[in-house]
């Protein structure tokens, strides 16, 4: 089984990693409430954003395991707030597995400062990484924003995201 993330009510419930997600989801999907790290994978069920917000898409569906939307306008942003996380361990490559049915400029920014940037180009899933060493500063990761500049209607899809090697995809 699985169960969704409802940001309304898991902001309650205890969550020691600071991923932003509960430790009561994390056990009932199979992650490790411990890690850490900055993980999204989208493969719950469902229609699962896995807290995930967006703006200037069409309706963001976390269906089939992966995030899938279209551009509306010339650029959209996908966030998410309520991390904790600690960016000593989260200071490897941010990683996105995406596809796109045109060419989308993806610029990461990170407690509103940007990172960096990376084309999303391919028509198959593939993995695409920001260098994030020296880029984040020391402390706390609270919130992440993925702006993508396309053309309108261009459709995008997410597999997952990640930041550090601890989980197998």
């Amino acid at each position: 089984g699985w169960t969704p993330v409802i940001p309304e009510n898991d902001r309650f419930r205890k969550d020691s990693d600071g991923d932003g997600l509960s430790e009561h989801w994390e056990h009932y999907n199979g992650r490790d409430p411990e890690d850490s790290q900055l993980y999204h994978d989208f493969a719950c069920g469902g229609w699962q954003t896995e807290g995930w917000q967006s703006q200037n898409t069409t309706n963001l569906a976390g269906r089939q395991g992966y995030l899938k939307f279209e551009i509306q306008g010339n650029q959209a942003v996908l966030s998410r707030e309520g991390y904790n996380l600690d960016s000593r361990k989260n200071s490897l490559p941010f990683e996105i597995r995406a596809r796109s049915s045109q060419p989308v400029e993806l610029t990461l920014v990170i407690n509103d400062a940007t990172v960096d940037r990376a084309m999303i180009n391919a028509q198959n899933f593939s993995i695409f990484q920001i260098d994030t060493t020296s880029k984040i500063r020391t402390g706390t990761i609270e919130k992440i924003e993925l702006k993508l500049e396309g053309n309108p209607s261009t459709q995008v899809e997410i597999d997952w995201i990640k930041v550090g090697d601890g989980h197998t995809v």
